[in-house]
């Protein structure tokens, strides 16, 4: 592979190791040139099951950024002051945003997680709101932590898991643009603690500087933090540009195992700017001569079963993605390209833009026109079957 070794992962080297704790786990595994499938490399389809669009009446989409699936496959959505539910086929349901201070009331939605008894969701000023199945509040606590702004993610094995990431005005010299290491750290809660704990710290490459017209602080990050728990205590995290994922341990931590494969980097390409954004002044896209080369390798991170899929940055002609699948511990069990149905445009790359649960793939697409729609395609495997393509580990 012409970048086993990437100009990024030395620039990488040159701006610090992750802040992980001591005890990390310093060798990395990177034997994973070909997955144990017996067929790999093979396209896996996705059929539409059904599309949610704005009805103008109950519900609107003017920039739905993130999506969940809860355990009766009811589908959340959060929107600006919104956060709807729509039920398994797709039938609009409610929406649990109440702005304000009060009891069951937000000013903003940092995070949310649909479970068996309700939905929790981790709103403005800080705490965490409790609802039932049938959307009624029931209670709320709150929330103290030692990095904001942070945000809920997950809920795994009795542990709220949290993100947050460091405040660029605390680690940026003179005015940039500079590659600065802004760490991003994990943080837990169990309810009756009085306040939320911090775990690791993994730095994301970020080039930032300050605009000499407006204030603030621009911000062009080089990958996402992603992370997915994986039980026993365990999440694994994404947070370098390179091909690179780290299994790490909540009690002790550190970083237990660390992993990657050969990869071709793809080359980044700015985005245009949109029709709606032309529409309103929004000017053309200015090449900046610090900016990044190439795309991130890793695009986003599901938990499937007991694998993991890992949404690479290649795609093929028609933009559809190759997804990584491994198991827990780290085996590279099988690579294929989910291929969405002809003629339908490809989905936002953001991270939070699509969901996987059981045999469906949830995700926010846009038309051309910059209107957004809620789609539920079934995953189909490769002879035509409705299963998930996962081949049984070896023994």
């Amino acid at each position: 592979m012409k970048h086993r070794f990437p100009i990024l992962l030395l620039l990488a080297a040159a701006i610090g190791p992750a802040s992980a704790p001591a005890g990390t786990a310093q060798t990395i595994i990177d034997d994973l040139a070909r997955p144990e499938s017996p067929n790999p490399d093979r396209k896996v389809e996705l059929r539409e099951v059904f599309r949610i669009t704005d009805d103008g009446n109950d519900f609107y989409f003017k920039y739905p950024y993130h999506i969940a699936v809860g355990p009766d496959d009811s589908i959340y959505i959060l929107e600006q002051q919104q956060l709807l539910r729509f039920d398994q086929n797709g039938k609009y349901v409610r929406n649990y945003f109440k702005f304000g201070q009060g009891p069951g009331e937000m000013q903003f939605v940092w995070g949310f997680v649909p479970t068996e008894q309700g939905l929790l969701v981790h709103g403005s000023p800080d705490k965490m709101m409790v609802f039932d199945e049938a959307g009624a509040f029931i209670k709320e606590t709150p929330l103290a932590a030692p990095h904001k702004p942070f945000s809920f993610e997950a809920l795994s094995e009795g542990q709220f898991i949290f993100s947050a990431r460091e405040n660029i005005f605390e680690i940026l010299q003179g005015s940039g643009p500079t590659l600065v290491p802004v760490p991003n750290y994990i943080l837990t809660w169990k309810e009756g603690r009085d306040s939320v704990e911090p775990h690791g710290a993994f730095d994301v490459p970020t080039m930032a500087f300050r605009p000499e017209s407006l204030p603030g602080v621009s911000t062009n990050p080089w990958c996402d933090f992603l992370f997915v728990p994986i039980g026993s205590g365990r999440v694994l995290i994404s947070h370098t540009p390179e091909y690179l994922l780290k299994i790490f341990d909540l009690k002790s931590g550190a970083v237990v195992k660390s992993f990657r494969r050969p990869y071709d980097r793809i080359r980044y390409v700015p985005r245009k700017p949109s029709k709606k954004a032309l529409r309103y002044g929004g000017g053309a896209v200015k090449e900046d001569p610090n900016q990044k080369k190439y795309a991130a390798d890793i695009a986003q991170l599901y938990a499937v079963g007991d694998r993991i899929w890992v949404r690479t940055s290649t795609v093929d002609k028609a933009q559809n993605p190759v997804i990584d699948v491994y198991d827990f511990d780290g085996r590279y069990l099988d690579r294929f390209t989910l291929v969405r149905p002809e003629g339908k445009k490809r989905q936002p790359t953001e991270v939070t833009r699509s969901a996987i649960r059981g045999i469906y793939f949830y995700a926010i697409e846009k038309d051309d026109e910059d209107s957004y729609s809620i789609v539920k395609y079934e995953i189909v495997g490769a002879e035509g079957k409705d299963v998930l393509p996962l081949p049984p580990p070896s023994a």
